[in-house]
């Protein structure tokens, strides 16, 4: 459908519901990333990492876990890289191999955990 414009004003109303999800703020930044909205894009993002990082126990149905750790740093790297900010494009990118590994190593551990 592309109405990115119209999702991202969902996702911030939803915030307004549930401040402490990062799937909101991260997809609000990709749908703006997708609008060419880069600087939006970027403010977005960085929301969904200060939201993440507070690692509340948040009761929710829906729990989309990149939006925890690297979904925001991949919307960061390509949003850099288009405004041409390449320093700041590549230490999204370490920052998104960083938290792409530690999401996996926390599956990995739910799922030991969960065996046992």
């Amino acid at each position: 459908m592309e109405a990115f414009r119209e999702a991202e004003e969902y996702c911030a109303l939803g915030m307004v519901r549930t401040p402490g999800a990062p799937e909101l703020p991260w997809l609000a930044g990709w749908c703006c990333f997708q609008r060419g909205e880069l600087d939006q894009s970027i403010a977005w993002s960085k929301i969904a990492i200060a939201v993440a990082s507070e690692k509340n126990d948040l009761v929710m149905s829906f729990r989309h876990v990149p939006a925890w750790y690297e979904a925001p740093y991949d919307v960061l790297r390509y949003a850099f890289r288009n405004q041409g900010n390449l320093l700041e494009a590549d230490e999204a990118e370490q920052l998104f191999t960083k938290a792409m590994s530690n999401r996996i190593a926390y599956q990995e551990s739910r799922i030991l955990d969960s065996s046992r």
